[in-house]
């Protein structure tokens, strides 16, 4: 059989996933092709939930920690813990894991490729994430530290920390019990952000005597997948945050970036459209409502985004944030929701009758 040459842009999860699911299958001939010197530089929590095992495998060496708890914090309160039992998920070395996946994958590092071209008749893939020209542009900026610590003591437990005052959240995924990530993302210039960072861990018991490592910021796509950007031209296709798969109440973006390499890979060994792939797996229904309550979030006074928090069941508040939600689970959150919660019911109809 005659192999077909599929060019991907972009080493990230997108990228790097991709290559992963087509490489087991002799008729493509793959090559990658990153900016970066490694893969997995850009700046992001590595946390990610047990879901992603069923698109890629995680190898036990990539795994820093694994999550058995989950906290959420308002206003410096706790708010929810979740026991889980097995994992949640894992915080993982993010370059070792997509080291993983590309193993086996011709890859060029220090490759920039502003025109993105291949060979005439081969398969186009665009994985570059936000630095795609015409990838979605409304932005949230986040920034990240690494903390040496003297003592964490429970490195199986990630935390979520939101303020009613700031449209976003900090985060605290333990590497080990010395190292912890820690950071901020919301719609706030870099230096805001970074002065609410720098607050946060000096209020910390713990993170307040730790000493940094590292600092990073990095925008993240905040509008959600647009379908128009998915398959542009034949031969040509968008995955990952390129084209806004990024959960733009959360800024989740590893996962729904792997699932649309997920649907893109389906679409190409069935000869199915890759957009119908992409709808089927619920990811537009599940990113236009994170978008439609972001926007009713940056809107409402600080006491009234409290109060969606507070009047939400905690289980409600995970399968809400990981889009792992229909149109009938969305109404029964609503409806047995509290009083402010159940009045969101009218701004989602539009949606919900769809």
């Amino acid at each position: 059989m005659a192999q077909r040459d599929v060019r991907i842009f972009g080493a990230g999860p997108a990228g790097a996933s991709l290559a992963y699911m087509l490489k087991k299958e002799t008729k493509w001939r793959i090559k990658v092709y990153e900016t970066l010197q490694r893969p997995g530089m850009k700046p992001c929590g590595w946390a990610v939930p047990k879901e992603v095992e069923e698109l890629v495998p995680i190898p036990p060496s990539a795994v820093l920690t694994t999550i058995r708890r989950v906290r959420v914090y308002l206003d410096g309160l706790l708010l929810y813990e979740f026991d889980v039992d097995g994992a949640w998920g894992y915080v993982v070395d993010k370059p070792k894991w997509l080291s993983h996946l590309l193993s086996g994958v011709p890859v060029e590092y220090r490759r920039r490729t502003p025109e993105f071209n291949a060979p005439q008749g081969s398969v186009r893939v665009i994985a570059v994430g936000h630095s795609y020209p015409k990838a979605p542009k409304e932005r949230i900026n986040a920034v990240q530290s690494w903390l040496r610590v003297s003592s964490w003591r429970e490195v199986d437990t990630i935390e979520f920390w939101f303020d009613k005052n700031l449209v976003g959240y900090y985060w605290i995924f333990p590497h080990t019990s010395e190292r912890v990530d820690v950071g901020v993302g919301g719609f706030k210039t870099f230096s805001e952000l970074r002065g609410l960072l720098s607050s946060f861990i000096k209020r910390h018991p713990v993170l307040s005597s730790g000493e940094k490592i590292n600092e990073k910021g990095a925008s993240i796509i905040a509008s959600g997948l647009e379908r128009e950007l998915l398959n542009p031209e034949p031969n040509t296709y968008v995955v990952g945050e390129a084209a806004g798969a990024v959960f733009p109440l959360t800024g989740e973006g590893i996962r729904p970036s792997i699932m649309t390499s997920r649907a893109l890979a389906n679409a190409l060994q069935r000869g199915t459209s890759y957009v119908d792939e992409v709808d089927r797996m619920g990811l537009f229904f599940s990113m236009k409502v994170h978008r439609i309550l972001l926007e009713i979030l940056r809107k409402v006074k600080p006491e009234q985004r409290a109060q969606v928090l507070k009047t939400m069941k905690g289980e409600w508040v995970l399968d809400f944030a990981l889009g792992k939600f229909t149109r009938e689970t969305l109404r029964a959150m609503l409806l047995n929701a509290g009083p402010y919660s159940k009045a969101l019911l009218s701004i989602f109809t539009s949606v919900l009758q769809r």
